[in-house]
């Protein structure tokens, strides 16, 4: 009973933090798109 407990915990945390990284690696790509959007108008 113990180690299921601790290995959801586990399964918890690396979810966490996996959707996490996806949010940073999202907004970065978005950030991206701005960026190329904005170099397309001076261009």
């Amino acid at each position: 009973m113990f180690w299921t407990q601790e290995a959801r915990m586990g399964r918890d945390v690396l979810e966490e933090k996996c959707s996490r990284f996806g949010d940073v690696v999202r907004s970065g790509m978005n950030w991206s798109n701005k960026l190329w959007k904005l170099l397309d108008e001076e261009l």
